[in-house]
């Protein structure tokens, strides 16, 4: 079911149509990109040709600090390794965690938000529900421009 943002903008001429795209279009231009885009172009375009173990250099302590963030700092990720047994307690091994539901995630959107962030500076993605119901989401601009 469309939103009433939605809903409005289909009834406007079309001449106020192409103003609110180019608006939204800057707005996402804004979001997107900053100073060091071509930057983060020219290194991924680096990263095509590497082997194996370079990938693994640079990938594992990126997600080993990732893992640590989530489960010292994301609510349900916390809780979840709080009820673990001390021997199963390495959470910088993505082979210990366990698969995610999407129910979980449906059910308790914000349990997922790290503690220190402010959701309100977070960019909010709707998923579809193609393959089920919609889901709720949210990046930081840091992120959507990596």
């Amino acid at each position: 079911m469309p939103s009433l943002a939605a809903n409005i903008y289909f009834r406007l001429p079309s001449l106020l149509k192409e103003g609110v795209a180019s608006v939204r279009g800057y707005q996402l231009r804004k979001w997107r990109y900053s100073q060091t885009t071509d930057q983060q172009v020219e290194e991924a375009l680096d990263r095509e040709s590497w082997n194996d173990t370079q990938w693994q250099a640079w990938r594992r302590p990126k997600l080993a600090a990732l893992l640590r963030r989530a489960a010292t700092k994301v609510p349900y990720y916390r809780e979840l390794w709080a009820m673990r047994p001390q021997e199963g307690k390495d959470f910088e091994t993505v082979q210990n965690w366990p698969v995610l539901k999407k129910n979980d995630l449906r059910e308790q959107p914000h349990a997922f938000l790290a503690e220190d962030v402010d959701p309100k500076q977070l960019g909010v993605l709707h998923t579809s529900g193609s393959t089920g119901t919609p889901l709720k989401l949210w990046q930081s601009r840091q992120t959507v421009q990596a």
